[in-house]
């Protein structure tokens, strides 16, 4: 199967994570939570995939070294964002573009290297140990 703007829906992404064999939810906004090394919701955005994660941050943590460490995984980790919300939540996305067509195993091996990517990420640039 291939993924494109014209096939794209949320049924789609969801047959593609369970015939590799994910334990899949779809939530109330039609996003698929899917646990693996994190638990990650895939949002379907028309011309792209969205793969997001969200942590916690330590209650001592201050507004700075939050900040500073969102811009920390911006500067060094490629391909992933990072933002800095609000009660203290900490996002990674990266979007994966899928105008002309992605084939379903690049999917599944994009969210993987999501997930490697994103604990690459906390391991490298938390050296304060502020995400819980």
């Amino acid at each position: 199967m291939v993924v494109n703007p014209d096939n794209i829906c949320t049924e789609t992404l969801e047959e593609i994570f369970r015939q590799a064999h994910f334990e899949v939810t779809v939530d109330a906004d039609n996003d698929l939570l899917i646990k693996d090394t994190y638990a990650c919701f895939i949002s379907n955005c028309k011309e792209s995939v969205r793969i997001a994660t969200a942590f916690q941050f330590r209650k001592k943590s201050t507004k700075a070294e939050r900040m500073e460490l969102a811009n920390l995984i911006n500067a060094d980790c490629e391909a992933i964002r990072a933002t800095v919300m609000a009660k203290r939540t900490l996002i990674v996305d990266w979007f994966i573009p899928i105008r002309g067509g992605l084939p379903a195993a690049n999917l599944i091996q994009a969210f993987r290297a999501f997930n490697g990517r994103t604990q690459n990420a906390l391991y490298t640039c938390d050296t304060d140990d502020i995400v819980e």
